[in-house]
């Protein structure tokens, strides 16, 4: 299962000969833009303050259909929803990253002192992980992450 707002046709590109289910769901919401170049930090700021409540129906639906299929672990690639949803279900989670939106935000805490409450719940949530793992180059070196190369994917035509 494979919970995303990525639209389908990336996974079917992807994935091709792979059994998966893509669920639409936001799982982060990282750094709403104005524009390709002006990020929106009010917004962003407002929009994790819902998210990282995990009251919404978003994370409600993401809990209940993780529980239905039961799965044996939970890989994250940032998302603090599905880190909270293996720990609401007591499921293991691996996080993999090049960089955490703790890390991220932590550069506009001068001009947006409010981000210092996302910052410190976001930090919570990825060191609660069962399995850390840092994937080169990353931003912020963790001393609990186990340190891998890049991950890519091999040409094709």
């Amino acid at each position: 299962m494979i919970f995303s707002t990525l639209p389908n046709w990336f996974w079917k590109e992807n994935l091709s000969g792979t059994d998966y289910q893509c669920i639409q769901a936001e799982t982060d919401i990282g750094l709403i833009q104005k524009s390709p170049f002006l990020h929106d930090i009010d917004l962003s700021a407002r929009a994790w303050m819902d998210f990282l409540s995990f009251s919404s129906g978003n994370f409600t639906n993401c809990l209940r259909l993780t529980n239905e299929f039961k799965p044996d672990c939970i890989l994250c690639d940032i998302s603090p929803l599905g880190v909270s949803v293996g720990e609401s279900l007591r499921i293991p989670t691996v996080l993999i990253e090049n960089f955490t939106w703790d890390w991220i935000y932590e550069k506009y805490l001068e001009e947006f002192p409010d981000f210092q409450k996302h910052i410190g719940k976001l930090y919570n949530i990825y060191k609660s992980v069962d399995l850390h793992i840092q994937a080169t180059p990353f931003c912020k070196p963790n001393a609990n992450a186990i340190k891998v190369p890049p991950i890519f994917r091999k040409h094709r035509k």
